[in-house]
């Protein structure tokens, strides 16, 4: 259970019939151990009070507070008035049911078709199709009325192929097989969710059934083979159950392959995969096979294809952005909506301090909300999207403090203002004038604008540099644009193929810098994460660009988000000009409003010193910024989890101002005006600084292997003969 998240299934309640033995036993164990409520459904009450008495012994081994509540009942599910009367034998507290195991099966004989005991029939078809259906029947209006509740159906790989002297005990598997599928079907536009897992060859009471008793002859069975035993099937029930609430575990039909086709008005809400876990039949040396599932979101239309029809673009592989919980997105709109309001009343300069007020009333919301959308326990696919909410929430908190307090400190009103054709024009005094230089104001990241020939007048220089002419024709900006994604996709996808060529420890505090790499390596996974990051950044803003611009916006507005940062030849020439400036305006507004708190307590400080402290401030809040975004991740017993102030963080970033120093004192001096040297040193610090920053990378599972950085792999494919990254 330490392998993967469970903490989604502390203190639901789950009912598993079949749970006096075998695979109902060791789930009903297992969901114990997580921190579930199970309702254990079984024939025979004597070996249930066991199986009970197990779960408590292992609910109170594993230390968590949550669930833990057990009660076994008597049920027959073949018996209709047993299951219809199941509700009376259930503790009120257990009613509530969020995981239904519908376990409960067998098989008798081995007979052929003409000497097949009709009794055995009719006990067969009854217990594992119509007590399946009955049951699941019993529970899914109650599902569906609180909108939540997941069937998991165990069948089995006889579901899939039959097999001589199984004729009756496929055919049910079958019947199963069917059932689940529709089922899953006329469910998918819930948030109900529905699995089928088909085991084979498992080694529990299931042939010793089968054999009416005979062990020695149920022993043959997994003879020469090492069978699967009945906690290798636990394990997926329950790894299934704690999927994220937005993914599904679906079974494909034979011959072809579960797509999701997107409806209108939904939104792309999982990983696509075509790889999943259920176990299936053995090969003849004995080892398990692995059968293929689809994993796909819920609330998505399905549709059945052939295999070599549809295509597959795992955009969200290629844009993290659209795995977004769908319920991160109220909390975004509600911030967005109050830091606008806030940016709305920075044009009005009359009644500055009722407005300054207005501001700080506004901004209390906002910044609580962004918070929520950075550090709210969403149910999230991958890291990646976890890091990507901490950004944009972090992000929009640092705008509420730009907007809403910074100019209290400073003591002087200074909103920004538009520049058109090189001329600052006044504030709007209009509705619509001040609304639009609300937009664009919230949507300028790098002091660029929405409208055409228009900049803010905070634009750095290097950003302004690096703007494509007014001229540019749209179509060349677009084939400019698709060949740098293109490049930058290669790229992206070689270092990805690097950084997973491996199998890192996660679980050590410093992987990079003290896991066994030689000092090569050391600055080959350094410089990795260095471009990785930016091409992280690039990559998608890329992408944005040409769609945005295709649809009609100004090319200017779109320059790229580096400028060249591999061609730096000092270290100031890397931070100040280089590197992206996504953070640069309110990390500068944010230090000056400490800079001027600071004088205000104190006297004026001498120039070169005020210089010096905000460099080490920004480097601060910079360093602040990304302690956070590690502190956003999941805990996980895989992973190492220093404290929130971690030493790595803090030397990789604290480290660069006082770097800077030398450079300026030392390194320049030395150096003579010769560039070389300047680069030299440049890219030597940051490699080996770069190593503290890789340790964290690696080590907070972000080049873990479901963490995808492109949806197709051409590197994998040219080493590995497969596109899956």
């Amino acid at each position: 259970m330490s392998v993967f998240n469970a903490s989604r299934l502390q203190n639901k309640t789950v009912l598993i019939t079949g749970a006096s033995g075998g695979i109902g036993e060791a789930t009903a164990i297992l969901f114990a151990k997580a921190g579930s409520n199970v309702i254990l459904a079984a024939r025979r009450t004597e070996v249930l009070a066991k199986v009970k008495a197990a779960c408590e012994t292992a609910y109170k081994e594993s230390g968590i507070q949550t669930g833990g509540k057990f009660a076994a009942i008597k049920l027959d599910v073949s018996d209709k008035n047993a299951v219809a009367n199941l509700w009376n034998d259930v503790p009120q507290e257990l009613r509530d049911v969020d995981i239904l195991v519908n376990n409960a099966g067998f098989v008798l004989g081995v007979e052929r078709v003409g000497d097949i005991n009709p009794n055995d029939i009719e006990a067969m078809f009854a217990t594992n199709v119509l007590g399946l259906i009955s049951v699941t029947q019993a529970l899914i209006k109650d599902f569906k009325e609180r909108k939540k509740g997941h069937f998991i159906n165990i069948g089995s790989v006889a579901g899939r192929e039959p097999y001589v002297g199984g004729s009756i005990y496929c055919a049910t598997k079958h019947a199963v097989s069917a059932f689940t599928g529709s089922l899953m079907r006329e469910l998918v536009d819930t948030p109900i969710r529905v699995t089928e897992i088909q085991p084979g060859m498992v080694e529990t009471d299931f042939s010793v059934t089968r054999y009416r008793g005979d062990k020695t002859a149920a022993d043959k069975v997994y003879a020469g083979l090492q069978p699967l035993v009945a906690e290798d099937i636990a394990e997926e029930i329950v790894w299934a159950a704690a999927r994220p609430p937005h993914v599904n575990l679906a079974q494909p039909s034979t011959g072809g392959f579960v797509r999701a086709g997107l409806k209108a008005d939904n939104q792309i809400r999982g990983h696509h995969s075509n790889q999943g876990t259920k176990t299936g039949a053995t090969c003849k040396q004995g080892k398990p096979l692995v059968h293929v599932t689809v994993t796909v979101p819920l609330h998505t239309t399905l549709s059945l294809y052939h295999v070599n029809m549809g295509i597959d673009l795992r955009l969200g592989d290629f844009i993290p952005g659209l795995l977004v919980p769908p319920e991160a997105n109220i909390h975004l709109t509600i911030g967005i909506h109050f830091l606008l309001a806030a940016l709305y009343t920075l044009t009005i300069t009359s009644h500055p301090r009722a407005f300054t007020l207005v501001r700080v009333v506004l901004g209390i919301p906002a910044g609580y909300i962004f918070y929520l959308y950075a550090f709210y326990p969403y149910e999230t696919p991958t890291r990646g999207v976890d890091i990507g909410l901490a950004v944009v929430g972090l992000y929009g908190i640092m705008r509420v403090i730009d907007t809403c307090i910074v100019d209290l400190l400073v003591g002087v009103h200074t909103p920004p203002r538009w520049v058109v054709d090189g001329k600052v024009l006044p504030l709007p005094t209009s509705f619509f004038g001040r609304l639009g230089y609300s937009i664009d104001y919230l949507l300028s990241l790098r002091g660029t604008s929405i409208f055409k020939n228009t900049t803010w007048d905070w634009i750095v220089p290097s950003t302004k540099r690096r703007m494509p002419s007014p001229k540019t024709s749209r179509l060349v900006f677009l084939a400019s644009a698709s060949w740098s994604l293109f490049k930058q996709y290669l790229i992206y996808d070689a270092l990805d193929t690097l950084n997973k060529s491996r199998i890192w420890d996660n679980r050590l505090p410093h992987p990079i810098t003290d896991g066994g790499l030689n000092i090569f390596e050391q600055l080959t996974f350094a410089f990795s994460v260095c471009a990785g990051t930016a091409l992280s950044i690039s990559f998608p803003a890329t992408m944005v660009a040409i769609f945005a611009v295709a649809c009609g916006a100004p090319v200017e507005a779109w320059p790229p988000m580096f400028d060249a940062p591999f061609s730096a030849v000092s270290l100031a020439d890397f931070w100040t000009r280089r590197w992206h400036s996504l953070f640069r305006r309110v990390f500068d507004r944010l230090s000056l409003g400490i800079i001027h708190g600071l004088e205000k307590i104190h006297a004026p400080l001498p120039s070169h010193l005020r210089k010096t402290l905000r460099a080490i401030l920004i480097f601060a809040l910079s360093a602040t910024l990304h302690l956070f975004l590690m502190y956003r991740l999941p805990i996980s017993d895989t992973h190492h989890h220093p404290s929130f102030l971690d030493r790595s963080t803090l030397f990789f970033f604290l480290s660069q101002p006082f770097a800077l120093l030398v450079e300026k004192t030392v390194i320049e001096p030395l150096s003579g005006g010769n560039i070389w040297v300047t680069r030299c040193w440049a890219w030597g610090w940051l490699l080996c600084s770069g190593r503290w920053w890789a340790d964290v990378w690696v080590r907070r599972g972000l080049w873990d292997p479901k963490e995808k950085v492109v949806g197709y792999s051409v590197a994998r494919r040219l080493l590995k003969g497969t596109w899956s990254p």
